[in-house]
């Protein structure tokens, strides 16, 4: 069980349970890959594995109703040299039996309990030097326990169901890098109840009825990173919708979602397979989980699964979070990070901050910038007001066990704090090289396991500039970076509070409304710079996109608008928001956490979250400078 890709949710007064239960399958690959017997010595999966795991190609039987599997495999793989000898699977504790044979025979195997309903199955195939082929069966009754906290199967004659590998199919992993992001082919060749719909992690390559059974095969076509879910969807009432595009199905349980979500990977598929190339697969299921089913959804190779939850969000927000699922279908299933947990920037980040771009499409220039920003700002008001110790972590961890366990703390983290970092480094390199970037990384993560490193390696070579001390100071380590603003005429200053590399935009707005740009990399703690403009400064703020992560206010208190002075623009600015709560936006206006975009914290001036009279009446008013 891979690390579940998760997306962001409404924020309520309570965590949603559908929630509470992606952060689950979120945190099970950790414990579980702490629970797993491995060789001495160290353990992890940006360790070099010990085996090259090539093809596995399946043969199941799977009856949902009763949960009765029978299967039978080939597995392809090399590197059983003389510190190894052993492969090992993770089955679900209802698969009783289970062999193993190699070309020479039989294969003793053992079997060790981990818990959850999960069980531990070592292979002693013996030290070899050359490629070696593994034919497994197996049968049962899955039980399909807890594992971990996320069950990895559902049976039952149920609307909807689902198993991944590591349940009804044993799951192989390396004794040194556990999950590893070592890559090889898969296939299936699937016998399920006729008269039921069902679909699987891959591209389908044929299908056809039996008397009593319906048989489909699928395959991946390209290698896949081992760790990748592959999941299998089927049930009592599951159905398939065909959409505009070939590639793509809609599947669920008769939902009346169906047509929404049609009409979405219809935009989203095209828009980002045009900004980023080819997907994994040459197709992806986009499967409409059942709101009553625990099962909260994730992105896997060819598959995109999401809750029906996720409606209660508004049409322009559930169609973002099915934009970031298949977003994902690049920047997780072709470029799967060597480790998910501790590299969450390259997963997370990356898709929350292009979920937001797929919103906001149609904009250009100020607009976009305006649109961006006011997404920026939710990211902030969370850190403000909910989570500021997530500014707190670096988003380059040295350990999964660093990984919040809360799972607010965690988006917060992982999502928010990841997304606003890269919104700083896109702006400080420019749209198109950030674009030019990706792109880099993508095809770079083609030819071998993704890191950190990978992802500023191809920032450096679109950018044509070294990155390393801002990669150190946003990325490796955390600091909760504030930038104060002045100005007297055209020289402005800015105050970080201590030296290191920021990289910021500054808008200058002239006395005829005229909006001026200009680029800012700040080192040293404290800098002033006059501007040549045409007309008189009469505001001077950072880019608010950049607001994200840095947390701007002027340098004259309760001047709102950040134009030196607190005059009667500030006191309409703060009054005209008296009312609003920082937790409860409106309508559009609402964030994807459901945080007010207008709430504005530099008229909150008792913190409170509530922009109240009291506030308005405790700005400085007053405070006047003499016109330019």
């Amino acid at each position: 069980m891979l690390p579940t890709l998760m997306v962001v949710t409404l924020f309520q007064a309570g965590p949603p349970a559908a929630f509470l239960h992606e952060h689950q399958l979120a945190t099970q690959h950790r414990a579980l890959a702490r629970a797993l017997p491995r060789q001495p010595g160290a353990f992890g999966p940006l360790l070099t594995p010990a085996l090259d795991f090539q093809a596995y190609d399946v043969d199941l039987q799977w009856d949902f109703r009763t949960g009765a599997v029978q299967g039978s495999a080939t597995l392809r793989l090399s590197g059983l040299d003389a510190t190894s000898g052993h492969v090992a699977f993770i089955v679900d504790s209802g698969v009783t039996a289970f062999a193993a044979l190699t070309p020479s025979g039989p294969k003793l195997v053992q079997r060790q309990g981990l818990g959850g309903g999960l069980d531990f199955l070592d292979v002693a195939t013996g030290a070899t030097t050359d490629d070696l082929t593994l034919t497994l069966t197996w049968s049962g009754t899955l039980q399909c326990g807890s594992a971990f906290g996320a069950p990895m199967c559902a049976r039952g004659a149920q609307p909807f169901v689902w198993l991944d590998h590591g349940s009804g199919v044993p799951l192989p992993y390396d004794p040194v890098s556990g999950f590893t992001t070592d890559t090889l082919r898969r296939s299936w060749v699937l016998h399920t109840p006729r008269g039921f719909a069902v679909r699987a992690a891959g591209d389908l390559v044929d299908a056809h009825d039996t008397a009593t059974e319906h048989v489909t095969r699928w395959a991946t076509g390209g290698p896949v990173a081992l760790a990748l879910n592959s999941w299998l969807v089927s049930g009592t009432a599951l159905e398939e919708r065909v959409t505009a595009l070939p590639e793509a199905v809609v599947v669920s349980t008769a939902s009346a979602q169906a047509p929404d979500v049609a009409a979405f990977v219809g935009r989203i598929l095209p828009l980002e397979a045009q900004r980023f190339g080819p997907r994994a697969s040459a197709t992806v299921s986009q499967v409409i989980v059942p709101q009553s089913s625990p099962f909260i959804g994730t992105a896997s190779h060819a598959m995109t699964l999401l809750n029906e939850s996720y409606a209660a969000l508004g049409p322009t927000l559930h169609e973002e979070v099915w934009a970031h699922e298949n977003i994902h279908q690049h920047f997780a299933v072709r470029a799967y990070p060597a480790d998910t947990a501790v590299e969450s920037l390259l997963t997370e980040g990356l898709t929350t901050l292009l979920e937001l771009d797929y919103t906001h499409r149609a904009k250009t220039g100020l607009a976009r910038d305006l649109a961006l920003a006011a997404r920026q700002r939710e990211l902030a008001l969370v850190h403000a007001y909910q989570y500021p110790q997530a500014l707190d972590l670096p988003l380059l961890l040295t350990d999964d066990a660093q990984v919040p366990a809360d799972p607010y703390l965690y988006n917060a983290w992982a999502y928010f704090k990841g997304a606003a970092t890269l919104e700083v480094l896109r702006l400080a390199v420019g749209e198109a090289v950030f674009d030019d970037a990706l792109n880099r990384y993508l095809r770079a993560c083609d030819a071998a396991p993704c890191t950190v490193a990978t992802f500023r390696g191809a920032l450096e070579a679109a950018s044509a500039r070294p990155l390393g001390p801002l990669f150190q100071r946003l990325v490796s380590e955390a600091h909760r970076l504030q930038v104060t603003v002045g100005f007297e005429g055209a020289t402005v200053t800015l105050d970080q509070g201590s030296a290191g590399p920021l990289p910021l935009e500054l808008w200058l707005t002239l006395d005829d409304g005229t909006l001026q740009r200009e680029r800012w990399e700040l080192t040293a703690a404290r800098e002033s710079r006059t501007f040549s403009t045409l007309r008189p400064v009469r505001s001077v703020r950072l880019n608010p996109r950049l607001e994200g992560l840095v947390r701007a206010d002027p340098a004259t208190a309760g001047d709102v608008d950040f134009d030196g002075e607190v005059d009667g623009f500030d006191l309409i600015s703060c009054a005209r928001l008296v009312g609003h709560r920082v937790r409860e936006g409106r309508g559009e206006r609402a964030g994807i956490w459901g945080y007010d975009l207008d709430f504005d914290r530099r008229c909150d001036l008792d913190h409170d979250g509530t922009l109240s009279a009291a506030d308005v009446a405790a700005l400085p008013f007053n405070t006047l400078r003499s016109s330019p």
